[in-house]
């Protein structure tokens, strides 16, 4: 289909009047949406948090990890001991891991440590597989771990070793 130069015309000046329009409407829409939270948590530490699946949140407060119910009352906390807490995945059902420098802690949905597993290399972020298990990077290569906490699989880029 062919547009010619009036049709280009018109729709450039629709698109125009529409973007006008919307422009001087986002505000007034804005001003009368009344964004209110439905609960805070205060002293919530710089590390990001994560989402549990059911609407709750685990994030670090106050030195330990905290699961957050949706209604904003504590599920239980886990007291991760004097190493900072780097990082924390969330696993869908209200467990989660944890890193701290080379160590990644799994956290049960009861709050409670069920495994421990140390790498070489500082971890630099976690993302959780829907199967259980959890790829893990450094900025030096990625591991791969079992939800047993058992080593699976080894990137080294900087050998191209694929174990």
């Amino acid at each position: 289909m062919f547009i010619g130069a009036r049709d280009r015309i018109k729709i450039a000046a629709a698109i125009s009047v529409s973007l006008f329009f919307l422009v001087l409407a986002g505000p007034v829409i804005a001003g009368k949406t009344d964004l209110v939270p439905d609960w805070v948590i205060e002293g919530v530490s710089t590390v990001r948090p994560a989402l549990t699946g059911d609407g709750g949140a685990l994030a670090m407060v106050g030195g330990a990890l905290v699961r957050i119910s949706k209604d904003g009352s504590t599920v239980w906390r886990w007291d991760p001991g004097k190493e900072a807490v780097t990082s924390i995945a969330g696993d869908g059902a209200g467990g989660a891991w944890v890193s701290q420098g080379r160590r990644i802690s799994r956290i049960s949905p009861a709050g409670k440590l069920s495994w421990t597993y140390v790498w070489e290399q500082k971890v630099r972020s976690m993302e959780p597989l829907p199967d259980g298990r959890i790829a893990v990077a450094s900025e030096r290569g990625a591991v791969l771990i079992s939800s047993a906490g058992k080593f699976l699989w080894l990137y080294d880029p900087a050998t191209g070793c694929d174990t």
